[in-house]
């Protein structure tokens, strides 16, 4: 998947991809993403949601974080509802779905999708890579994780594993 092609991706196209990158069904992912550097997206970060859940079927997850830094500085209530994502379309569009469930960190949220959504996000504490909350859950749930056009450095992944090991 990527920019090189002149033809919008297609869902059909986004899910062929993932399957070639070995993500199935039931699987629980935590995903960053760049709606942008994929090229043209025929039907944009709904089309890639789509496919992500298509892909993962109706015993998966897909969790993403949904950050809203500027909460900090607004002075304006955070409402897991109404606070929009602050790291990219594709994660306000899960956000955004009708059956997702959001976290309640103030400025580290997250939301998910699929079967252990609502377990999942259900616990959040002050520290967002506290030992119950859902970073922990991904660890503990054996999550993969996906850097959908973004680079390594953008997973913050690496956050719960610099509390685990206390650097």
């Amino acid at each position: 998947m990527g920019p090189t092609s002149e033809l919008p991706l297609t869902n059909s196209g986004i899910s062929d991809s993932l399957v070639s990158l070995g993500i199935k069904p039931g699987e629980l992912l935590f995903m960053h993403s760049s709606l942008s550097s994929l090229g043209p997206v025929e039907g944009g970060a709904n089309t890639v949601v789509d496919a992500l859940l298509e892909v993962l079927g109706t015993n998966g997850t897909l969790v993403v974080p949904t950050f809203n830094g500027s909460i900090r500085k607004s002075n304006q209530p955070f409402d897991p509802n109404k606070t929009p994502s602050e790291v990219g379309s594709i994660t306000e569009c899960v956000r955004n779905r009708p059956d997702s469930f959001r976290s309640r960190h103030l400025w580290q949220s997250m939301a998910a999708v699929g079967e252990r959504a609502k377990e999942m996000m259900s616990v959040h504490r002050p520290t967002a890579w506290a030992g119950d909350g859902p970073f922990w859950k991904l660890y503990e749930w054996d999550a993969r994780i996906l850097l959908l056009g973004v680079p390594y450095f953008r997973s913050t992944f690496w956050h719960f594993i610099e509390q685990m090991v206390q650097p």
